[in-house]
Protein backbone atom coordinates (compact mmCIF):
# COMPACT_ATOMS: atom_id res chain seq x y z
CA UNK A 1 0.00 0.00 0.00
CA UNK A 2 2.81 2.43 0.81
CA UNK A 3 4.48 1.80 -2.53
CA UNK A 4 1.36 2.86 -4.39
CA UNK A 5 0.95 5.86 -2.08
CA UNK A 6 4.49 6.98 -2.86
CA UNK A 7 3.68 7.03 -6.60
CA UNK A 8 0.31 8.81 -6.49
CA UNK A 9 -0.38 12.30 -7.75
CA UNK A 10 -3.02 14.68 -6.43
CA UNK A 11 -4.01 16.84 -3.48
CA UNK A 12 -4.12 14.12 -0.84
CA UNK A 13 -0.90 12.59 -2.08
CA UNK A 14 1.02 15.73 -1.11
CA UNK A 15 0.15 14.97 2.49
CA UNK A 16 0.73 11.21 2.42
CA UNK A 17 3.71 10.99 0.06
CA UNK A 18 6.45 12.00 2.55
CA UNK A 19 5.27 9.42 5.06
CA UNK A 20 5.06 6.73 2.39
CA UNK A 21 8.61 7.50 1.21
CA UNK A 22 9.94 7.26 4.78
CA UNK A 23 8.12 3.97 5.38
CA UNK A 24 9.47 2.45 2.16
CA UNK A 25 12.99 3.64 2.95
CA UNK A 26 12.78 2.10 6.40
CA UNK A 27 11.57 -1.21 5.00
CA UNK A 28 14.35 -1.34 2.43
CA UNK A 29 17.01 -0.36 4.97
CA UNK A 30 15.89 -2.86 7.58
CA UNK A 31 15.70 -5.62 4.98
CA UNK A 32 19.24 -4.95 3.76
CA UNK A 33 20.57 -4.80 7.30
CA UNK A 34 18.87 -8.05 8.24
CA UNK A 35 19.80 -10.03 5.14
CA UNK A 36 23.29 -8.72 4.36
CA UNK A 37 24.98 -6.72 7.13
CA UNK A 38 24.08 -8.78 10.21
CA UNK A 39 25.05 -12.17 8.75
CA UNK A 40 28.32 -10.68 7.51
CA UNK A 41 29.16 -9.25 10.93
CA UNK A 42 28.22 -12.53 12.58
CA UNK A 43 30.50 -14.47 10.26
CA UNK A 44 33.38 -12.08 10.96
CA UNK A 45 33.03 -12.08 14.75
CA UNK A 46 31.85 -15.65 15.37
CA UNK A 47 35.32 -17.12 14.88
CA UNK A 48 37.04 -14.49 17.03
CA UNK A 49 35.01 -15.18 20.14
CA UNK A 50 34.47 -18.94 19.77
CA UNK A 51 36.26 -20.67 22.69
CA UNK A 52 36.09 -24.09 21.00
CA UNK A 53 37.92 -22.83 17.93
CA UNK A 54 40.62 -21.22 20.11
CA UNK A 55 41.12 -24.43 22.08
CA UNK A 56 41.51 -26.42 18.86
CA UNK A 57 44.22 -24.05 17.60
CA UNK A 58 46.38 -24.46 20.68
Amino acid sequence: MEATTACRLGITSSIQKPLAVVVMGGLITSTLLTLIVLPTLYALFANRFDPVAKAAEI
